[in-house]
């Protein structure tokens, strides 16, 4: 239920209480709980989601397999919900039910709504470059759980651009890898970890490579061309006041958005870590 931001505690604090109410129930009308093979799997999954690391590191890998409690806790309401399942329920708890969808679906419509429109902004600013432009996407928003924004520019330039950020090809765990000094994306995944977290200080790249970033001062998504040494640091929504706003306006709005074109004359070279 934890979705994307802190509003989605009310939601998933009166489901909690719902279903320990079930659970309950489940417990006092049967005389074996236990002999049910679905409450097995429950009490097994949900331990796994508690007691399993978060990231497992392999030798084989410079990428790590991450978000694994998170993955799992869907899969732990699944079998939950499959446990509980033939438990009567009453109609005020119906009710309940019906009041805490309603509200989950009007919290999700507003940020997807929200999430939407900066990406219409992002693919109105990507329309601006030539074919096969690198990019680099500098926007975030903190007062989400899960990183939304993060992966936007990468769905965006299929077929168009490159992300020059996309961390997969540089974990290793696909035959195709990003090898230093490649002219489509950054090899070291401590620079991208660098660019989701902190800042990266950009050390070139054979071909001009361009940031997706807020204009300033205006609720809008800009691009420039990224100098070798430049720092980039990822530009928070939920800082800027008129950032916020974005999603409210009516109609499509217009990039101020002016790139030259790729251009073949090199900028640098990427270093080594």
């Amino acid at each position: 239920m934890l979705t994307f931001g802190a509003k989605y505690n009310i939601v998933a604090a009166a489901l909690l209480c719902w279903f320990v109410i079930l659970l309950v129930r489940q417990l006092e009308s049967d005389d074996r709980p236990w002999a049910d093979p679905v409450f097995h799997l429950w009490v097994l999954m949900g331990a796994a989601a508690i007691l399993l690391p978060d990231t497992i590191w392999t030798p084989w890998y410079t990428g790590g397999l991450a978000y694994i409690g998170l993955r799992l806790s869907l899969l732990s309401a699944i079998l939950l919900c499959a446990a509980v399942g033939r438990v009567a329920v009453k109609p005020v708890e119906t009710a309940g039910l019906v009041l805490s969808l309603a509200i989950f679906l009007s919290f999700s419509y507003a940020d997807e709504r929200r999430l939407n429109h900066v990406e219409q902004e992002m693919s109105a600013a990507l329309a601006t470059l030539s074919p096969s432009a690198r990019v680099i996407s500098a926007i975030k928003d903190s007062r989400l759980y899960i990183p939304a924004l993060e992966h936007v520019a990468a769905r965006l330039c299929i077929g168009r651009c490159f992300d020059f950020a996309d961390y997969e090809p540089a974990t290793a765990q696909f035959r195709l890898r990003a090898r230093p000094g490649n002219a489509f994306m950054l090899t070291e995944l401590s620079d991208i970890d660098n660019l989701e977290h902190h800042q990266l200080v950009f050390r070139g790249a054979p071909v001009p490579v361009y940031r997706l970033s807020y204009c300033p001062g205006q609720p809008k998504i800009c691009v420039d061309r990224l100098s070798a040494g430049q720092q980039v640091v990822k530009e928070d929504i939920s800082q800027n006041r008129s950032l916020r706003l974005m999603g409210s306006s009516r109609g499509p709005t217009k990039t101020r958005a002016s790139v030259p074109q790729l251009m073949t004359s090199r900028i640098g070279h990427p270093a080594g870590r």
